[in-house]
């Protein structure tokens, strides 16, 4: 027991924690009046158990900085949080924008952790405290393993089609590898929509009134709702947050006079992005209402995927809405 105090020595009176992460360790950097402390545990169970029993321990009840890292950071979010503690899971650009902030141009791992320590004192724009748990983070990889597939392919499609093209253009079309290739991606695609139909099935099991709410608006799917139901932050302050999550947000691009031109930041989950812009063409081809507001912004002389983006983001502004207010989706009310 002495052995556990000595190495986390000075963690009660610890006022701000940060833990940079890698596949096999963690840098632990917690900040008191006196300085700051450090140590490096290995990024499994048994290690961040014993870690989340000396914060809680200690009565720490400050804020946790961890950087999101490709996969790594789950073990040490979802440990930390279910013991109670004050977890925040930050951006790599946020983190990245304060460690250019600094006038030494250290980069390690322990000065990192200094890094994420320091953000819990002094960053303003923190995202709101974790609380999800190891089924939610199962969920979330299942839907980028989805859309890694669907990514892949959209490429071997382009690929095969090219090649079928060039083929015509030289008179060639007896091809065997041809053939073969579309053979698997249709395997491919058969893989693909069970294992979108097994997360829809889990996904129902999920906050079944919001989803239903998601689900009643035009071009919206039951896939689709449970997806937003899992993945859009219900606490957000503004539908903005939704729009940029996904990534149909617009950079703009100006100084004095003049004007750039605007376009999509696509920093969102890409996923989502292109499950909205699927929504937007089915609601149009089958809402009358949709329908109206597309032919407006086309009289307007905007061009089709404009328009298709800005029913889009429409779609977002009204599940936010929904579930701000806990209202059933009225059309008359939406398209207003």
């Amino acid at each position: 027991m002495a052995k556990k105090t000595n190495a986390y020595a000075g963690l009660n009176q610890a006022l701000s924690f940060g833990i940079d992460v890698s596949k096999k360790s963690l840098d632990l950097c917690w900040l008191t009046d006196q300085g700051e402390s450090g140590r490096s545990i290995g990024n499994r169970p048994s290690a961040l158990r014993s870690l989340a029993e000396a914060l809680v321990a200690a009565d720490y009840r400050g804020k946790i900085i961890i950087e999101s890292t490709g996969y790594y950071h789950w073990l040490a979010v979802v440990i930390l949080s279910e013991a109670g503690l004050d977890v925040r899971l930050i951006n790599p650009l946020l983190a990245h924008k304060h460690h250019r902030g600094g006038i030494r141009k250290v980069k390690s791992d322990p000065v990192d952790a200094a890094t994420l320590a320091g953000m819990g004192l002094t960053e303003r724009r923190l995202p709101p405290r974790w609380h999800k748990g190891a089924a939610w983070v199962a969920q979330r990889h299942r839907i980028g393993l989805i859309s890694t597939t669907d990514r892949s392919l959209q490429q071997m499609k382009a690929s095969l089609a090219s090649h079928r093209d060039a083929l015509a253009l030289m008179g060639e079309t007896d091809d065997p590898t041809v053939a073969a290739i579309q053979a698997q991606i249709e395997q491919f695609e058969k893989i693909k929509r069970q294992a979108e139909d097994e997360l829809a099935r889990t996904l129902a099991t999920l906050s079944e009134i919001n989803r239903q709410r998601y689900a009643s608006i035009p071009g919206i799917s039951d896939y689709l709702a449970g997806v937003m139901n899992l993945m859009l932050r219900p606490e957000a302050r503004q539908a903005k947050s939704w729009i940029a999550f996904v990534g149909l947000d617009i950079s703009v691009r100006e100084s004095g006079q003049w004007r750039g031109r605007t376009r999509l930041t696509k920093r969102g989950m890409g996923y989502l992005r292109k499950k909205f812009f699927q929504a937007a063409w089915g609601a149009m081809q089958n809402d009358p209402q949709v329908r109206a507001y597309y032919d407006q912004l086309r009289a307007q002389g905007r061009p089709y995927v404009e328009s298709m983006l800005i029913i889009a983001r429409k779609l977002l502004r009204i599940a936010y809405h929904l579930q701000k207010h806990q209202e059933m989706y009225d059309p008359d009310k939406a398209w207003a």
